[in-house]
């Protein structure tokens, strides 16, 4: 592109990202895309974010509504209706961006009638239809129990059941079945619209399943003990999971759930943390809780949705996974693993970095890590890393925008620092002249 056609590109891009920071109270820190993104591309991408954040509400209904097809009460149709309206349904919600999957375990009449009383009465923006995006419809998303059971049932493959179950040992795992109906190959799907090699890498990355062996994120269940025995979180791991198989099953604490003082006690000279911070917290508080140690918090948050730990009734006790860690040969890569998953899959970021935030980055932190390896094979500057390995749409809202050095203090605290207590990078800080 000339610069007669860039400048006025570069100038609405400058435009929007003015709105965009007034729109959310200064709070938006917009990368400038330079480097990264063709500017036509970071137009496009900030015109849609635009649009977005500047839309009302609406529902999928009401947007079929306007198209012209309005769903009938399902109350007021026979069985041959509902397969016939149905389809149209399917077919106005694609002409929308909106798809459907895992819908094989629902008749006619059911999916009807969940999309007509529920899923479509959702809200949603009030932006036009884009035909370079598409909206995925999981009918067996939901996190519900009903749906959950649903998955393992009729979708999920052996792997993915035998996971499920060594982490709940204690639930029923249902008995695997076929389907009921044949539907979801005949249901319409998105067109590409990208290079399908890329656009297959994004969404494999995206939908990755941690625990497969053979998913776009792969985490090897048989990491030799040496790779891996001298992360912090692994060493802070064995602490807590120690602690608690000498002492046997403790009684949380009656206000907040946690681990009693007494083990809080037991860990804290244990743990694997910088001195200062042992220190600090011994002298700003007379009693040590669960809550005012930060690491051992996060360590029992990790060891819990790793299914190493169980809380039942109010008591926490070690699962059959988390007594196997104990013992003189314990499989570490296995800890490892489920501790990883537990940090960056299941536990919220936001809640775990109190008072930094990053929308977006758990949604999309496999792009992180590939990102990441691409540009961080060899000692890079901590300046303008945060551009390199985010993606243009996760916005930076810190505690302090004013702050210039604030999107990579956020970025380091979230991203680079965690991966330091798993061994995955190694940082270094040097003295500036």
């Amino acid at each position: 592109m000339d610069s007669d056609k860039q400048d006025p590109v570069r100038r609405r891009i400058a435009q929007i990202k003015n709105q965009l920071e007034a729109m959310s109270g200064g709070e938006a820190i917009i990368g400038s895309g330079e480097g990264n993104l063709p500017p036509e591309i970071e137009l496009q991408f900030l015109e849609q974010v635009l649009a977005f954040e500047s839309a009302g509400q609406t529902t999928r209904l009401e947007q079929m509504r306007r198209a012209g097809f309005d769903m009938p009460d399902p109350d007021r149709l026979a069985d041959v209706e509902v397969t016939f309206f149905l389809n149209e349904a399917v077919r106005q919600l694609a002409d929308l961006g909106v798809f459907l999957s895992h819908t094989n375990h629902l008749s006619d009449r059911a999916l009807y009638e969940l999309l007509y009383r529920d899923v479509l009465r959702e809200s949603v923006p009030d932006i036009p239809p884009d035909p370079d995006a598409a909206c995925h419809i999981d009918l067996v998303g939901s996190g519900s129990e009903e749906d959950e059971r649903a998955w393992l049932t009729y979708y999920a493959d052996g792997e993915e059941r035998a996971q499920w179950a060594s982490e709940f040992p204690d639930a029923k795992l249902p008995p695997m079945a076929d389907p009921p109906y044949d539907r979801d190959r005949e249901l319409p799907q998105t067109t590409p619209v990208v290079d399908a090699r890329v656009a297959e890498l994004f969404e494999a990355l995206m939908d990755a399943d941690w625990d497969r062996s053979d998913g776009a994120v792969r985490l090897a269940r048989d990491l030799p003990p040496e790779a891996v025995r001298d992360t912090q979180a692994v060493r802070n791991a064995l602490v807590l999971l120690r602690l608690l198989g000498d002492s046997g099953p403790v009684k949380a604490t009656a206000r907040r759930g946690h681990l009693p003082r007494s083990l809080v006690e037991k860990a804290v000279p244990r743990l694997d943390m910088a001195e200062r911070h042992r220190r600090l917290f011994q002298e700003l508080y007379k009693a040590l809780n669960e809550e005012t140690v930060w690491p051992l918090h996060i360590t029992r948050l990790m060891c819990q949705e790793g299914g190493l730990i169980r809380k039942h009734k109010g008591t926490f006790s070690l699962t059959r996974a988390g007594q196997g860690m104990i013992g003189p040969e314990p499989p570490l890569g296995d800890l490892f693993r489920r501790l990883f998953i537990a940090r960056f899959r299941k536990l919220s970021m936001e809640y775990v970095h109190p008072g930094r935030r990053l929308p977006g980055l758990q949604e999309t932190f496999p792009t992180v890590l590939w990102r990441l390896g691409e540009v961080a094979a060899d000692w890079t500057p901590m300046e303008g890393l945060a551009e390199d390995i985010l993606l243009p749409g996760v916005f930076l809202r810190v505690a302090d925008p004013g702050d210039p050095d604030s999107v990579c203090q956020v970025a380091e605290f979230m991203v680079v620092d965690v991966l330091e207590d798993f061994g995955l990078v190694e940082t270094r800080r040097e003295k500036v002249r």
